[in-house]
């Protein structure tokens, strides 16, 4: 029997990508707490964010002599924009870029969960808001982790900064 996909959901990965998103957990705990106490501000930036989670189908298994058939099953995994909400300490302030409307907006309803954070959705092209943003004169009191894991090869590299 095939899961009817809701308007939300982001299926994409593998087991590769479960690898991927637990090493960025790690890192990003690590990159708090070294981090918190130190520097006013610690931002997450997260430039192609999706919708905060991603649809896992796990295919039905048949049965056999030992083992009683599986139905397929659909699950909900966390995605960067989860886990970085989730990581503790927390980042003072998160940014998430997404240039797909339907995504944003299932961003924003993630946000209604955490009512008392600084949560920015930011919809468009990541990589005009990254050129914008990198001479930003803030960034002497503030760090930040930037995620950049495009599903091609859709980031532009060429970034002038002022001397």
């Amino acid at each position: 029997m095939k899961v009817p996909r809701s308007s939300t959901d982001h299926e994409f990965g593998s087991q590769d990508t479960d690898l991927k998103l637990s090493v960025v957990e790690t890192y990003l705990r690590t990159y708090t707490r070294a981090l918190t106490g130190k520097w006013p501000e610690i931002w997450y930036i997260d430039a192609f964010a999706g919708t905060g989670s991603r649809t896992v189908r796990v295919a039905a298994r048949g049965g056999d002599l030992f083992d009683e058939a599986v139905p397929e099953q659909v699950e909900q995994r966390r995605g960067s924009a989860q886990i970085a909400l989730d990581v503790e300490p927390q980042f003072t302030r998160v940014i998430f870029m997404e240039q797909n409307p339907r995504y944003c907006a299932a961003l924003r309803e993630l946000r209604t969960n955490y009512p008392d954070r600084k949560i920015d959705i930011i919809e468009g092209d990541a990589n005009e808001h990254i050129k914008s943003g990198a001479s930003w004169e803030g960034w002497q009191r503030t760090r930040a982790a930037m995620l950049l894991d495009p599903y091609g090869m859709s980031v532009e590299w060429e970034i002038k900064i002022p001397s």
